[in-house]
């Protein structure tokens, strides 16, 4: 029988630094979109106080993160543990 995740096996997190020069532009965002729409998860990406939903490319664009910026990952949901990797 299988058993519920806990909160703490539906909830990950993570911090990156911005590795591309031009920051997160639309390319960018794009790529990081196509991918995130593989998981049922919701993926949200923080930068500072502002939050952005990772499956809107206006959210990411919004972020106005840029080169070597500090971004908090957390994903929540079923797949989480999947997503974050």
């Amino acid at each position: 029988m299988d058993t519920l995740p806990t909160q703490e096996e539906r909830v990950k997190k993570t911090t990156v630094t911005m590795p591309c020069h031009l920051g997160l532009h639309a390319r960018t965002a794009v790529n990081f979109i196509n991918f995130s729409k593989k998981f049922y998860s919701v993926i949200r990406i923080r930068k500072g106080e502002y939050v952005a939903n990772g499956k809107s490319i206006m959210g990411l664009l919004a972020l106005g993160a840029a080169f070597n910026s500090i971004l908090e990952i957390e994903v929540e949901g079923d797949d989480a543990s999947r997503a974050i990797k």
